[in-house]
């Protein structure tokens, strides 16, 4: 006769009375992998799958530990590299690195917070594996990869860029300056470093002006 004896990692065990000796059932966990659609597509919080499966939130993140992801085997070639991590609410996160010209995923793992100690691993590795990385593109917390790459050029996301001018000008300005400052923004991803500048320079008298004239 054999008793349930808690779960193991997602897994149920079992302990047998006679002789006491403990085993997992070897059946497919097939409730894991619903969990994570629910997390993951349906975009369900650690709290709200609590109440849904009746599990604890640490059981919960053992249950995707045992999740296994099938990396990309790679083969040595050139890449611009895009790093970042995107969240999950404030409980879960990827760390993805991604080939910007090729627009596939090469490596990712999953993290709590943004950890610059991942990212740093993450190159290494891709580097190990055979990869040139003629430029990584980051977001501003990440720009001091310099310091631990000084031969690989460092340049910000300019979505990251307009996202940050955007805070401070809002999506929707009122004023007239900060209308044609958004306008200016937004152009950074379209035009190259030249012409921006010189936009830039053309502009920058007219805009400060017009400030000037709304403000004082």
């Amino acid at each position: 006769m054999v008793r349930k004896n808690g779960r193991r990692r997602g897994v149920q065990r079992f302990r047998c009375l006679a002789c006491g000796k403990q085993f997992q059932s070897k059946r497919r966990d097939k409730l894991t992998p619903k969990i994570w659609s629910d997390y993951v597509f349906g975009k369900q919080s650690f709290r709200e799958l609590q109440v849904k499966y009746g599990e604890s939130i640490p059981t919960l993140k053992k249950r995707f530990e045992t999740i296994k992801f099938n990396q990309p085997i790679l083969k040595p070639k050139q890449v611009v590299l895009g790093v970042d991590t995107v969240f999950y609410g404030h409980e879960f996160g990827v760390t993805v690195f991604r080939g910007l010209m090729s627009k596939k995923n090469l490596l990712w793992y999953f993290s709590e917070t943004e950890n610059l100690d991942l990212v740093i691993t993450g190159i290494n590795e891709l580097i190990k594996q055979g990869l040139t990385i003629l430029m990584i593109v980051c977001d501003g917390k990440n720009l001091h990869l310099s310091s631990y790459f000084p031969d690989i050029p460092i340049q910000m996301c300019q979505f990251h860029q307009v996202a940050i001018i955007k805070r401070y000008l809002t999506s929707n300005p009122k004023l007239l300056a900060s209308q044609q400052l958004k306008q200016l923004a937004e152009l950074t991803p379209k035009i190259n470093e030249t012409r921006f500048s010189f936009i830039l320079n053309e502009r920058e008298v007219k805009i400060i002006d017009q400030y000037r004239k709304e403000n004082f």
